[in-house]
């Protein structure tokens, strides 16, 4: 995403403090960065990070399988996900709760609506971007890179990546939170050429033809239930 160091990437279910956890936990560690543009990359030892905001995704290749089981799994692709529904989108992340200004060990999760571009987010969200948010409904400093997510056909959907945000205080100590989101639908052919990994425009057949496997080296695909912990996490206002 926005910023990248060679760091290990950690996979967590429910709690990241150092106290028993209620479920196991991996951590596995990147070989390969791949940007749409090579530009958007931090590599370690820079200072600074240069990258494009309408092209704020990037796949990951590990050095080892991820074990999928009852918790950790992948998520569905698809080309052909409508924005304005009234299921609205899932978006889950460890990142800042702005009423206490401080970070959660706890996984959190919200129901945020899919807005209007630009009478929403402004003049800040681009084409291949998602606006979304709401009152007291949106991410935080700290959730960059989580999934925005949907339920079609009984199946989970990848619809959008967390990019950025800003949030205002309403006169009765509320939250008006506003963000983009990377809009997962607009880069499907760049998730194809890279992985072999197709978007279907038909969700119903998904995965009548996939290949069997328990893991996958390409955790970029899989960004619904995998948190990517090694991101530099500056927040950017919209």
């Amino acid at each position: 995403m926005h910023c990248f160091a060679k760091y290990g990437t950690r996979l967590e279910y429910h709690s990241v403090d150092k106290t028993p956890r209620a479920y196991k936990t991996f951590k596995v560690y990147v070989d390969q960065v791949i940007t749409p543009d090579d530009s958007c990359r931090k590599l370690p030892g820079e200072s600074e990070c240069f990258c494009c905001r309408n092209q704020d995704i990037a796949l990951l290749h590990l050095t080892e399988d991820l074990e999928f089981d009852e918790k950790v799994g992948k998520i569905c692709l698809s080309n052909d996900l409508e924005e304005k529904e009234e299921t609205g989108r899932v978006v889950i992340g460890w990142g800042v709760d702005p009423m206490k200004n401080a970070t959660t060990n706890i996984l959190q999760e919200v129901v945020v609506p899919i807005q209007d571009s630009e009478e929403f987010c402004g003049n800040n969200t681009h084409e291949k971007e998602i606006c979304a948010g709401g009152l007291m409904k949106g991410t935080g400093k700290g959730d960059s890179g989580g999934p925005l997510m949907m339920i079609k056909n009984n199946k989970w959907f990848l619809h959008g990546i967390t990019s950025r945000g800003d949030y205002n205080h309403t006169e009765n100590g509320m939250i008006k939170d506003r963000a983009s989101y990377t809009d997962v639908t607009k880069w499907c052919s760049f998730i194809e050429e890279k992985t072999g990994v197709a978007c279907l425009k038909n969700e119903k057949n998904y995965f009548e033809n996939e290949q069997k496997s328990n893991g996958s080296k390409f955790s970029g695909i899989f960004f619904g239930l995998i948190f990517l912990f090694f991101f530099k996490f500056d927040f950017l206002n919209v």
